[in-house]
């Protein structure tokens, strides 16, 4: 069984997991039935909430891909409802999915009432939702999730950004911010794929260390 430790006792055979800025899942589709099971959980999350999400802002020229959909939530929902409903199994990301989660738990025992930002990414509603195409690197794990600006460098129209500020930005720099990714991965017969990336503010971020109970 997983054990949270403050970052400051040591033990042998632990992991470090650093809990800030922007956490994401590198291996959404290492379990073929949990893509199914996680599409699944993901939908009845959403159904029930889809009223609560409006159109992001952002400048008119954006593209398809690059307009969201976005509610603000209570952390707890999200958690109970959400994170703890989808699983991911790849080693690199199980135990600090695993670890985060009661992370955000110990958060909300002091702030139970506080609020977090979900977004849809490349959605429009809940058909009309993009499926972005992302490749795998050598380690079978995406090379790239995050969209970048556009445009990439200065034109006669636009600044660096000024279209797109890129994914990393869709965020709210002092609240927990849950992108939800829908991706087809190139060159295999993974499609409609969710996947997670949650941006960790400064006053939620731990440095914590895994020890299992069987360890000395």
């Amino acid at each position: 069984m997983l054990r949270l430790t403050r970052a400051n006792i040591l033990y042998d055979d632990v992991d470090r997991d650093r809990f800030e800025e922007w956490y994401r899942i590198h291996a959404p589709h290492d379990t073929d039935s949990l893509i199914t099971a996680n599409r699944e959980s993901l939908f009845e999350f959403l159904n029930t909430r889809v009223a609560q999400f409006v159109q992001s802002g952002g400048h008119p020229d954006r593209s398809h891909e690059q307009k969201h959909l976005v509610a603000v939530l209570s952390i707890a929902e999200c958690l109970e409802h959400l994170l703890n409903k989808m699983k991911f199994t790849r080693d690199s990301d199980s135990a600090s999915y695993s670890s985060l989660r009661g992370v955000l738990q110990s958060h909300l025992e002091e702030f139970p009432d506080e609020e977090c930002l979900v977004y849809l990414m490349s959605a429009r509603n809940l058909v009309d939702w993009t499926r972005r195409t992302r490749r795998l690197n050598r380690n079978d794990e995406l090379q790239q999730l995050f969209q970048g600006m556009q445009p990439t460098r200065p034109t006669q129209q636009y600044q660096i950004g000024e279209v797109y500020p890129g994914d990393r930005e869709i965020k709210d720099e002092n609240r927990l911010t849950i992108q939800i990714h829908m991706l087809n991965i190139r060159d295999t017969e993974y499609t409609n794929v969710p996947t997670l990336a949650i941006w960790i503010p400064e006053h939620i971020s731990k440095d914590i260390i895994r020890q299992d109970n069987n360890s000395a």
